[in-house]
């Protein structure tokens, strides 16, 4: 069950690090291709709304207010820039690379050394205990 819940949280940690909102550069072509369920427009004046389920029409952006659940229209005259989540190559990359760091480190600490040796003993004969009757541990 913990494995379960650790690779579900693994999963959505690498969904969420191979994206980020950034700037779109061409709003309405982005917006009637990709669909994003989510875009944050920045208007003329600096203020930034997010509109959810956007669509365009013409020359207008057309969506859901999210903070007041209320349809709005926005001529892309008095739009500034759009952003959107979008897929990040470069986080893709840094994810995958400490994926296969920490499986190789799982994996050597797991199985020992190269050798299919462990450096590390445990001494539990009565001679060698240490003053509380402890075994002797230690690499060799």
């Amino acid at each position: 069950m913990i494995v379960r819940r650790l690779t579900t949280a693994g999963i959505v940690a690498a969904m969420v690090a191979c994206s980020r909102v950034r700037e779109v550069y061409e709003p309405a072509r982005f917006i009637s291709e990709k669909n994003p369920p989510v875009v944050y427009v920045t208007q003329r004046n600096g203020a930034v709304v997010t509109l959810a389920n956007p669509r365009v029409s013409g020359d207008t952006v057309l969506g859901v207010l999210l903070a007041e659940n209320r349809a709005v229209a926005m001529p892309f005259s008095q739009v500034h820039s759009v952003a959107a989540v979008r897929f990040d190559g470069a986080r893709t990359a840094l994810v995958a690379a400490g994926i296969a760091l920490t499986s190789a480190l799982a994996a050597h600490a797991f199985f020992g050394t190269a050798n299919g040796k462990n450096n590390w003993y445990c001494d539990y004969t009565s001679s060698t205990r240490g003053s509380a009757g402890e075994p002797v541990c230690g690499p060799t």
